[in-house]
């Protein structure tokens, strides 16, 4: 591989390879955690991977091909400048349409609060539905004693967790930065 072939021109001798979706989920799970079972999943930009742990090993890995970036799209599409859509999505949106006032944003073109979580809200289910039918083909599902762990950036999304555990039933923790 290339990499390989990299790290033998400058001499650095390749210890192991692992998937970004295991090394992130490594990071945030702790040893209790993986042995209870739970399942890492990792909201990025363009995808959210899964990862699985049961009795202290990696049981499955899935990459769920929609992220956050899915959110700033929706968002975009109500007419909102793309240099404002991730500071609006931040600074005032929620995964949860029943926990947001009906204010306006002020941004150059308003959107309501509650509209705003409602793009944000129908997406993140469907990202957790995908995230499910990870989980299910684990063969897993009804061994989560950990629950699950949301990380990745916009895991960060106000109230996501309450979204998940209302929508599946599964308790939720957020990793945040400073529990690494």
């Amino acid at each position: 591989s290339r990499v390989k072939r990299a790290l033998q021109k400058v001499e650095i001798r390749q210890a192991g390879l692992f998937l970004n979706a295991v090394a992130s989920a490594e990071a945030v799970a702790t040893e209790d955690e993986k042995e209870e079972g739970v399942a890492v999943v990792d909201i990025g930009g363009g995808t959210t991977d899964v990862t699985v742990f049961y009795k202290n090993s990696v049981r499955h890995v899935g990459i769920v091909p929609m992220g956050g970036n899915a959110i700033n799209r929706d968002i975009r599409s109500y007419g909102i400048l793309e240099r404002h859509v991730e500071s609006l999505k931040v600074r005032y949106g929620s995964a949860m349409r029943d926990q947001t006032p009906g204010l306006n944003a002020r941004m150059p073109k308003e959107i309501s609060l509650l509209n705003l979580a409602a793009i944000i809200e129908a997406r993140m289910l469907d990202i957790i539905d995908f995230v499910m039918a990870e989980i299910k083909a684990s063969g897993c599902q009804q061994k989560l004693g950990a629950g699950v762990v949301l990380t990745g950036g916009a895991a960060q999304m106000k109230d996501l967790d309450l979204l998940f555990k209302n929508y599946t039933g599964i308790d939720v923790r957020v990793a945040t930065p400073d529990t690494v």
